[in-house]
């Protein structure tokens, strides 16, 4: 999402990669730094491997895999802690917010993700790989679309509704899967110039003619891996309290949970989180 485009032009962008480390604080500072007004935003893709619906009949391989996805949800709790800090000082400074995931991605059915769907007013919007130009490399199915289906949450109406755009079925799809799985974990360039051409008719909106402050979007993907994150949980995932809090699959309570988070955000706005499945607060 941080690439040049013709809609991008005099767009400031801020990337934390897969380079960078968005667990740590310098790298959420890198962020907040470049947020300062509506005429800003975040587009967050945080790793969503934690979340793969396969992970169901994953855990049951044995005991070496379920150590691998705890270890994403370890990372995804980490910068879902930050994920929470930014968009609440976007929300503070009326920056536009748009979060994004595979639709199938178990994120999305996370109590604290739902609960910030709530606070921060973002809404859903569905937006297909095959709209897009997403297209097959395995020779198998060479230039057929893909029809990945992506989410996303946005507290911008308009970019909402622009950027829905979904498969009528008019058309054959090669299946993601193989070579093409991780392709597709980037977007297409039609895509970002899209998205960059919403953006830029949002800031237009904004400005005053006279304005000569350029806007800024900032591209959050891939933020953290397993090697470059240095947190620990406090006593470990395995002996997490049960808090009601979500967690991988078979694990959905006790599950690896962040109190403290939600302690602070209660303090600071009247808006209550819905209690969890498990039936306590998460």
């Amino acid at each position: 999402m941080g690439e040049s485009t013709l809609a991008s032009e005099g767009c400031r962008v801020i990337r934390v990669t897969i380079n960078d480390d968005f667990t740590s604080a310098s790298r959420l500072q890198k962020a907040l730094d470049g947020i300062t007004g509506p005429q800003d935003g975040v587009w967050m893709s945080a790793p969503c491997v934690g979340g793969c619906a396969y992970n169901e009949q994953n855990w049951l391989i044995g005991e070496k895999t379920c150590e691998k996805i705890w270890q994403h949800w370890i990372i995804y709790i980490a910068i879902k802690r930050n994920m929470y800090i930014l968009f609440q000082h976007c929300h503070k400074v009326g920056a536009m917010i748009f979060n994004e995931w595979p639709k199938s991605c178990d994120y999305w059915n996370d109590p604290d993700i739902q609960w910030f769907m709530q606070l921060f007013n973002l809404k859903f919007t569905e937006f297909h790989g095959c709209q897009f130009g997403l297209t097959a490399i395995n020779p198998v199915f060479y230039g057929m679309l893909i029809n990945k289906p992506w989410f996303g949450a946005c507290n911008d109406e308009q970019i909402c509704h622009g950027m829905q755009r979904i498969c009528k079925g008019n058309h054959k799809h090669a299946p993601c899967a193989t070579v093409d799985t991780r392709r597709t974990e980037c977007y297409t360039r039609e895509l970002v110039a899209h998205f960059h051409m919403l953006f830029a008719k949002r800031v237009q909106g904004l400005l005053q003619p006279t304005s000569r402050r350029s806007h800024c979007a900032i591209a959050c993907c891939a933020p953290c891996t397993m090697s470059a994150y240095k947190g620990t949980p406090a006593k470990g995932a395995s002996s997490a309290k049960a808090t009601g809090s979500y967690g991988p699959p078979r694990q959905r309570s006790p599950g690896p949970g962040y109190p403290d988070l939600v302690t602070s955000a209660s303090s600071s706005t009247s808006s209550n989180p819905p209690k969890s499945k498990a039936g306590g607060s998460f």
